[in-house]
């Protein structure tokens, strides 16, 4: 009963005020992030040039199916996908172990490869996944053409029969592992964000300290007009207090955030991924700004939490709020304060979902997001139980 009435004030409070929460998180941020991205659009715009994979190969196994492999990687259907290096200059040295071949051959119905693929600091690692890519598909199709002309050549037809059998069937299979996927991947690795998407995750970013500064400065409100004297003078503890005023709190971050993402996504300018996987990222964030907000109203004096929230809103501002800064900058001082600025895990999950759009991109930083708030709730927990905590206004 006491929860839900904690709920009912927060839903009555957002009736009343849905006038500047539309215009706080609809209006003003789409029109923002619509002026901005169209003079920024070129910044956003991907390369259409293939990138290369430099490598380097070491082969110690030296027997004919890893010389074949070498001599894969360096036909020309992969010189525009692939540039061998001399004395391991390669950004990816692929080290062929020795007893390549019998692993290989023992291994048909798996298929599996010990080739070793080490990623220098100038590499990256996806390139490095695709990399393997390559040469699993090699490996498929060398196990299959083997499996086959076995197969074949113990059918009872004639010699020339066979030849042809294996020779279409080799046509089909060079098909299938042909470098186009290859190449679907790499396009795949040049994918970027439009300016409007940027900057609708930028803007987001913006939105959540907002909404947790409104979150924690309505505590100190209560304080203010009495309200939690109030409510503390009737049979409720202070833990009881907290967790209602916490469910109230998420309710309405889960209602705030919802109308950004579908406001563009109605628009047609961002969030168009998977429904499902939007609406997780919603729900696991609006947890984590609720969290952090309710740990600040406990720990932290008024003062305080608006100087740690505006300090917050102005490092955004200067690291990569409204100048992308790894877009136009090569400084690794500025990209590395730009990687650990305090969103980072909110643009790198939709940053991944507008882009591969598939829940193993988004995993692990939902799985960071919420063991986050389970670290802050249980902080807030451990303050509200050990000390008289009065959300003091000064």
């Amino acid at each position: 009963m006491r929860l839900m009435a904690f709920i009912k004030i927060g839903i009555k409070g957002m009736i009343r005020g849905i006038l500047p929460l539309v215009l706080t998180y609809t209006i003003f941020p789409i029109a923002l992030s619509f002026i901005i991205g169209y003079f920024q659009t070129e910044l956003f715009t991907p390369s259409v040039k293939m990138p290369k994979i430099e490598i380097s190969i070491v082969d110690n196994d030296k027997t004919k199916l890893s010389g074949e492999l070498i001599n894969f990687l360096n036909s020309e259907d992969m010189k525009e996908i692939i540039e061998i290096k001399n004395n391991n200059q390669g950004k990816y040295e692929i080290q062929i172990p020795k007893g390549y071949e019998g692993d290989l051959l023992k291994l048909r119905d798996n298929s599996e490869t010990r080739v070793n693929i080490n990623v220098s600091k100038e590499g990256a690692s996806r390139l490095g996944e695709i990399l393997g890519s390559v040469i699993d598909s090699y490996n498929y199709k060398i196990v299959d053409q083997t499996l086959i002309e076995e197969s074949i050549d113990k059918r009872d037809i004639s010699k020339e029969d066979k030849q042809e059998i294996i020779y279409n069937l080799n046509k089909d299979i060079n098909e299938i592992y042909s470098n186009k996927s290859i190449k679907d991947n790499l396009l795949d690795l040049q994918k970027s964000l439009s300016s409007y998407e940027y900057y609708s995750i930028k803007l987001l970013s913006f939105s959540f300290i907002t909404l947790m500064m409104a979150l924690a400065l309505s505590e100190y409100m209560s304080i203010e007009n009495g309200t939690y004297k109030r409510i503390m003078s009737t049979s409720i503890t202070k833990v009881e207090y907290f967790n209602c005023n916490l469910v109230s709190n998420y309710i309405m971050a889960i209602v705030v955030n919802l109308i950004y993402v579908f406001s563009y996504r109605l628009m047609d300018m961002s969030f168009k991924g998977s429904l499902p996987l939007l609406l997780s990222i919603v729900i696991f964030q609006s947890l984590l700004i609720t969290t952090i907000a309710g740990f600040m109203s406990v720990i932290f004096k008024k003062k305080q939490t608006n100087m740690i929230l505006m300090g917050l809103i102005i490092y955004q501002s200067l690291m990569g709020g409204f100048i992308p800064i790894d877009k136009i900058s090569n400084s690794e001082i500025l990209k590395t304060l730009f990687n650990y600025s305090p969103d980072v895990i909110i643009t790198k999950t939709y940053k991944n979902f507008l882009i591969f759009n598939d829940f193993n991109s988004i995993k692990i930083n939902l799985i960071i997001t919420a063991l986050l708030s389970v670290v802050f709730y249980a902080l807030s927990i451990i303050r509200v139980k050990k000390k008289e905590v009065t959300y003091s206004c000064e």
